[in-house]
């Protein structure tokens, strides 16, 4: 309703209020696109590692988003959630290091995927695998501290003060 009361008073073709958000979200679902795309016609047989894919890719996008957006409105940033947001990319990029040592395969039967492990590395109780998820798991409990602490260097200023975005 409220999307059609704006079409009717402004016209379909009218300016976005908020320009600079739509210059940022034009090229962010661009690559959300690519992101499907590329999916579903070179790795269409691996939907597991593109729907990971995906995710981590949306994830990206929406922390640059709403960082980028801080950055446009001079909002101060806390020591905390920089260092959070540094520990989930140095996380992450360890975490898809082992993602893509090829160890396990969907598409094969298990015998067959049980002949590609490899010996555990660590502690002699995990293999690679298994290092993926403990590090990818680090790597999403620092993302989400990252989003949850990105605030709080504006938790003193006034309601009305804040930009909304």
């Amino acid at each position: 309703i409220h999307l059609y009361r704006l079409v009717k008073e402004h016209g379909f073709f009218s300016r976005p209020r908020y320009l600079n958000r739509m210059m940022i979200l034009i090229p962010a679902n661009c690559i959300n696109i690519a992101f499907a795309l590329y999916g579903a016609i070179i790795q269409p047989e691996s939907f597991p590692n593109h729907l990971l894919f995906v995710f981590l890719g949306n994830l990206a996008i929406y922390l640059m988003y709403y960082i980028l957006m801080k950055i446009i409105h001079r909002e101060n940033f806390t020591r905390f959630s920089i260092v959070f947001l540094l520990l989930a990319i140095l996380f992450w990029s360890s975490s898809l290091y082992f993602f893509y040592q090829q160890v396990k395969s969907y598409e094969v039967q298990p015998a067959i995927s049980r002949m590609r492990n490899r010996p555990c590395i660590l502690l002699n109780t995990f293999d690679v695998h298994d290092i993926w998820h403990l590090l990818s798991s680090f790597s999403l409990f620092f993302s989400f501290l990252t989003l949850l602490t990105l605030d709080d260097g504006i938790r003193k200023e006034k309601r009305k003060e804040l930009a909304a975005f």
